[in-house]
């Protein structure tokens, strides 16, 4: 899925995706991908210029890693484990786990977990 010069709001709670690749350009953008999610997959997600929101599932495992440019990123309510990874609480003891690589330009990312 590709935006150009746009403000998005991309609701994909339930769908039961294999796999996602979001190029984000210029704009603002909201991927919501919380929920409750039935098999793994895997997404990327790279942004442009603007700000992006990245809503993650709470009950299902998830794990992040991010490669930032000289934009800033903000992660609320995963753990940092380093080197640019996250995980949710739900991580270790999941069946189903949400891998999500996200690359950075020069905007703004936040990624935090519904409730």
């Amino acid at each position: 899925m590709e935006t150009g010069a746009s403000l998005a709001n991309l609701d994909l709670q339930g769908l039961q995706l294999e796999k996602l690749d979001i190029e984000a350009g210029v704009g603002d953008l909201t991927v919501n991908l919380g929920g409750d999610w039935k098999k793994s997959f895997t997404t990327t997600i790279e942004t442009g210029v603007g700000q992006t929101t990245v809503i993650l599932p709470s009950k299902v495992g998830v794990k992040l890693t991010t490669e930032k440019g000289i934009g800033s990123s903000n992660v609320e309510g995963l753990i940092s484990k380093g080197n640019g990874v996250y995980v949710n609480e739900a991580y270790d003891k999941a069946d189903v786990v949400l891998e999500v690589n996200s690359e950075l330009g020069i905007g703004e990312i936040t990624f935090k977990l519904d409730r």
